[in-house]
């Protein structure tokens, strides 16, 4: 018992994966991803999302087969209350989050640690910040930077008006989210990370970036046109409360006027893609039905288009706005073919 008690207080890293009915192949992947790593004092919590009988069962297995793993059951459904639960369940001084369609880079995340531990024991760093590969593009958070603290308005304001990678490719200090009642807010089935990442930095965090991948994220459309199915509405009031959330945070950061004045911009651009990529998942669905084709055109009449000198922005508010409805179809199948020749040139 004292030993269990040991191992737990020396737990340095909990690895957070939240599943539901992904196939074996990703499962296997992802798990394995983070299997058998040669680190002192980690832990791999296994979260089922109320997963059918069959993938349940792998979970099981898979997780009494390796005694870094833990299996866990989280009844309430969504992808914030798994990680909730698994920021609740976890004993490691720091903890990362890892999708089960995505894969960790193992080998890279035993040399970050072994590199930093002494830092990571001094509790002096808030956030391990790394960049990101993926099926559609490799992303970085600094590439003229290499490496060290960075400030988190610095990368706040990048988050806005760059792409940057998910949260998913960052390390966080376990007692700083406890700290801050930092978690992820239920019920949001759109951006629910992006209230993870803002709520954190809105605490103030001290930040260290390095520049190496932690992580690969498969974007696959099939998984998002498929998760609305049941109340398409709702993601298009998730997007804008999301926008708020965001805007109230652009006014209360200090940035300066002329800085905050673009950043807003961008999120309203962002917005309205993001809602025409809704409305194309949807109809993809063959779920967008006139109700919600009217809901996002009664959206796009408050943002302001003279603003906006991007011409995909144009083209979008001019289909939404003149009912062009027989375009989205066609849209969806170029857009297809476009992500298919992107993967092949891969």
């Amino acid at each position: 018992m004292d030993e269990r008690k040991d191992i737990i207080e020396d737990m340095m890293l909990t690895v957070i994966v939240p599943c539901h009915n992904e196939t074996e192949d990703e499962l296997n992947r992802s798990l394995g991803s983070v299997s058998g790593l040669e680190i002192e004092g980690y832990e791999v919590l296994v979260i089922d999302n109320n997963s059918e009988a069959h993938t349940a069962d792998f979970l099981k297995a898979y997780c009494k087969a390796r005694k870094e793993f833990r299996y866990i059951l989280e009844t309430s459904q969504g992808v914030a209350a798994a990680r909730n639960k698994g920021i609740a369940e976890s004993h490691g001084k720091y903890v990362v989050f890892l999708d089960a369609d995505d894969y960790m880079f193992g080998e890279s995340l035993e040399h970050i640690l072994k590199e930093n531990i002494e830092m990571m024991q001094s509790k002096n760093v808030d956030q391990f910040l790394f960049d990101q590969k993926g099926n559609e593009q490799d992303i970085q958070w600094f590439s003229d930077c290499q490496g060290g603290y960075v400030a988190w308005k610095e990368v706040a304001e990048k988050a806005f008006t760059a792409p940057t990678p998910g949260f998913s490719t960052a390390i966080y200090r376990r007692a700083f989210l406890k700290e801050n009642g930092i978690s992820f807010p239920y019920g949001v089935r759109i951006g629910e990370d992006h209230f993870f990442s803002f709520t954190f930095w809105k605490a103030k965090p001290i930040i260290y970036y390095i520049p190496a991948y932690l992580n690969y994220f498969d974007f696959e459309v099939s998984s998002r046109a498929n998760r609305y199915v049941s109340d398409p509405s709702g993601s298009l009031e998730d997007l804008l409360f999301e926008r708020q959330f965001k805007e109230e945070f652009v006014r209360n950061a200090d940035f300066s006027p002329s800085k905050s004045a673009e950043i807003l911009r961008l999120l309203d651009k962002r917005c309205m893609d993001g809602l025409f990529s809704e409305l194309l998942y949807l109809t993809e669905g063959r779920v967008a039905a006139d109700e919600i084709r009217e809901k996002v055109r009664e959206i796009y009449w408050r943002f302001d288009i003279g603003e906006m000198t991007d011409k995909k922005s144009r083209i979008e508010y001019a289909i939404v706005m003149r009912k062009l409805w027989f375009l989205l179809p066609f849209i969806c199948k170029v857009r297809m073919v476009r992500q298919r020749m992107r993967r092949v040139r891969r």
